[in-house]
């Protein structure tokens, strides 16, 4: 495994903006868009006042931001948080193997 992940962290510092392809950059572009507008209507679901009340509870350094919203809490706690309101809606951004 340690290998695997080396071969992934020299692939990664290696590779510039300029390498990849048009239409990857694209589709990032997309999944990341559709994940932020997942997480911003996640905000209204049970799911995601539970995480972000949950968040705000334990307190701590206020470092990081919970999306959509103006809340800093520790990195793990929005880490946490964002990852729930990422998933609340339960909509997975697929895309076909074809193209």
């Amino acid at each position: 495994m340690l290998n695997l992940t080396r071969k992934l962290a020299d692939f990664t510092f290696n590779t510039a903006y300029q390498d990849i392809p048009a239409e990857v950059v694209w589709q990032i572009k997309r999944l990341l868009l559709d994940s932020i507008g997942c997480a911003i209507a996640g905000l209204s679901t049970e799911k995601g006042k539970i995480s972000l009340e949950f968040s705000k509870r334990l307190g701590g350094n206020t470092e990081s931001t919970i999306i959509g919203t103006p809340n800093k809490v520790p990195a793990n706690l929005a880490a946490f948080a964002n990852g729930e309101l990422f998933n609340a809606l339960d909509y997975e951004a697929l895309t076909s193997p074809s193209g």
